[in-house]
């Protein structure tokens, strides 16, 4: 497979992050969101729903949407990305805990980086003063997973 779409580094500006999937369009895009993500290159490729409607999942607020049901979305309309499976590029989900008050954006360690971060904010609308990025090893990419001796296939 190519290798080319595996992200590189995110713009110097986050605002040029391009994001061209987003199939939950916010009411508002002023509106707190949780959901997931990918990142394939420079591109961000989310889906996500107002923290409202958000679903219970322990002391969380979650969007029940998968990456692998996203994926199925995201290739049916992004054909550079056909072929890839749903763990080949880093991916991340935005939750919000309930007790702490807290935004969660649990992530590749990839794209464990300010503009990263402010991308995802920006996006999801989230408070920066009350938002947290952590790296989860649910979320690792083919990449990550062969540095540390693992093979995805």
């Amino acid at each position: 497979m190519k290798d080319d779409l595996m992200l590189q580094d995110l713009p110097l500006d986050y605002k040029g992050l391009r994001v061209p999937f987003q199939t939950n369009l916010p009411q508002k895009l002023d509106e707190v969101q949780v959901g997931i993500f990918y990142c394939v290159g420079q591109n961000l490729y989310y889906d996500s729903i107002n923290l409202n409607i958000a679903e219970i999942y322990g002391e969380f607020l979650i969007y029940s949407c998968g990456h692998p049901e996203f994926w199925d979305k995201l290739i049916r309309t992004q054909p550079a990305i056909m072929g890839y499976k749903e763990y080949h590029f880093p991916r991340g989900r935005v939750a919000y805990n309930t007790v702490t008050h807290m935004h969660r954006i649990l992530a590749d360690p990839c794209i464990m980086n300010d503009r990263f971060l402010k991308a995802v904010i920006t996006l999801f609308a989230l408070d920066p003063a009350h938002t947290e990025m952590l790296e989860d090893d649910h979320y690792v990419c083919y990449k990550c997973y062969a540095k540390r001796g693992y093979c995805l296939d």
